[in-house]
């Protein structure tokens, strides 16, 4: 059975993408955010930890850096799905 999590700071994940129409990433981060459509993420620490859950995304800007390439700042909340947010180890439980 999964944990319960809060939309709080905490599980509200905020990353950076290349801004690249042709990546794939891109494109469904993209197409989560302008469709208003969850997207299924796990949000890891590198070491199989995480929350593993579907996500709004609910910030999607273009970044214009002087000196550096595009980039598109993303933020996601967890979101009710019919998928129950769940904590995985890396043990894969």
């Amino acid at each position: 059975m999964g944990e319960r999590y809060r939309s709080n700071p905490a599980t509200r994940p905020h990353l950076t993408l290349l801004y690249d129409t042709a990546d794939a990433d891109f494109q469904a981060f993209s197409d989560a955010y302008f469709n208003n459509t969850p997207l299924a993420l796990f949000v890891t620490d590198g070491a199989g930890n995480g929350l593993d859950a579907d996500f709004s995304i609910t910030g999607f800007s273009v970044e214009q850096p002087l000196e550096e390439a595009l980039s598109v700042s993303v933020t996601a909340k967890p979101t009710a799905s019919t998928r129950a947010p769940t904590w995985k180890t890396g043990s894969g439980s």
